[in-house]
């Protein structure tokens, strides 16, 4: 058998040959080190599995991270009055699932207070517009006051925590808080809009103010919804009732003036 050495001489006579076979044995090399430090940077075959850190507190959930070897990171806020500011309400990953060491795991948090949004100005639209304005902004109607106005079904005056909001207005308000909206009403015309209007406030404080149980929630909503619907259905019945009235006095006026005077005649006058 011919010993290394002799074959390394033989060929290093051939430069040619020499030079691919350095070429090689470098590439060989330096894929063996690249593999040895993939391994050992990203800690194959190493897990952790991740904490279950819903409803801690921020401070103790980092230290459960910590002792995981995990990082966490907040990447989110919301307001929840039924917990405490600073309770974890969501994670991902969720706990239960096996990751590798150092991952970061991001979580949402219960804010300490409700988050403060500009109350816009919707005095001059229309009741549908200012309520469609008001949920974007994160607000409520907190309550309707009807002033007879021929401006019919459109905000008068906007009022938040007692003081007038006008177009210079530069108020805040926490996010859910409702305003109070002075909105016209004609004399004899319907108001459809509002029943609806009222079911929406109140279907908000059961799904987000109160402390009820779930199920109860869901029935409740039902409810409302359904009461609203009646109400509404009912509200347009009359207005045609009024419109079917307006439509049969213009038709026969001497009828009426008829009717009037046997009332009178009636009455002695």
């Amino acid at each position: 058998m011919e010993k290394p050495q002799n074959y390394l001489s033989r060929l290093r006579r051939h430069p040619l040959l020499w030079n691919l076979a350095l070429i090689a044995a470098i590439i060989l090399a330096m894929a063996v080190a690249a593999h040895i430090l993939m391994q050992l940077g990203t800690r194959h075959g190493a897990r952790r599995t991740v904490p279950d850190l819903s409803g801690v507190q921020l401070d103790q959930a980092q230290r459960i991270a910590r002792k995981h070897d995990l990082q966490l990171h907040i990447n989110d806020s919301l307001f929840v009055p039924a917990y405490e500011g600073g309770i974890v309400l969501d994670q991902l990953p969720e706990g239960g699932v096996e990751v590798k060491p150092g991952r970061t795991v991001y979580i949402t948090i219960n804010s300490f207070r409700q988050k403060m949004v500009p109350v816009p100005y919707v005095a001059g639209r229309s009741l549908r517009q200012a309520k469609n304005m008001l949920e974007i902004a994160g607000l409520e109607i907190a309550e309707l006051v009807y002033r007879a106005d021929m401006a019919t079904n459109y905000v008068l005056e906007e009022y938040c925590e007692g003081k007038p909001v006008t177009p210079t207005t530069r108020m805040e308000a926490e996010m859910g808080s409702g305003v109070t909206l002075y909105v016209g009403v004609e004399e004899g015309y319907g108001t459809t809009i509002v029943p609806r209007l009222v079911w929406a406030s109140l279907e908000h404080k059961v799904r987000y103010k109160k402390n009820i149980p779930a199920d109860e929630t869901e029935r409740l909503a039902q409810e409302l919804s359904e009461c609203a619907q009646i109400s509404a259905d009912l509200d347009q019945r009359m207005q045609n009732i009024r419109t079917r009235l307006a439509d049969a006095e213009l038709q026969h006026p001497q009828k009426q003036k008829k009717d009037e005077q046997i009332l009178l005649d009636v009455l002695g006058l």
